[in-house]
């Protein structure tokens, strides 16, 4: 029995957990869980088609304040995206090309969150993990959308 403890303790651990928030159905779940990956973040980064999140702009506010670096990547600048600009560790990042259909935060590398359509829709779905696999996978596929986004204030 303790055998097959160790193999599935390994293989969770390989595996990562995936967990899918309804919202807002589970919003407090969802951000318990976000609140307590920011706490320990250095680095953010986050790509969304449009930004209107005031509960995730305190919360970032609040994370720059202890020196996390954050890279917010979107193709709407109104609302909460611009107010982030006058802090020092913000990078403002436009994606002019094909319209975004996702929003995705990565947390150091370490935990992701997708959600379809933009940041702050009341009705939606975010499918979060921690799985290595998974998340090498999304830093490869935002890479490209990373290098072709200009700087807000160019």
């Amino acid at each position: 029995m303790i055998k097959f403890i160790a193999l599935l303790f390994t293989f969770t651990v390989l595996n990562g957990q995936n967990i899918l928030y309804w919202l807002p159905k589970e919003r407090s779940h969802f951000e318990y869980s976000l609140n307590n990956h920011l706490k320990n973040a250095r680095k953010i980064i986050i790509i969304t088609p449009s930004m209107n999140a005031p509960s995730l702009k305190n919360k970032l506010i609040k994370a720059i304040s202890h020196g996390v670096n954050v890279t917010l990547i979107t193709q709407d600048v109104s609302n909460d995206p611009i107010a982030l600009v006058a802090y020092e560790n913000v990078e403002l990042l436009l994606y002019r090309g094909k319209s975004l259909k996702e929003s995705t935060i990565i947390i150091d590398s370490d935990f992701v969150c997708i959600q379809k359509g933009g940041l702050g829709d009341s009705k939606t779905t975010f499918f979060c993990s921690d799985a290595p696999l998974l998340l090498q996978k999304t830093l490869k596929t935002i890479h490209p959308i990373h290098t072709h986004s200009k700087p807000y204030l160019e």
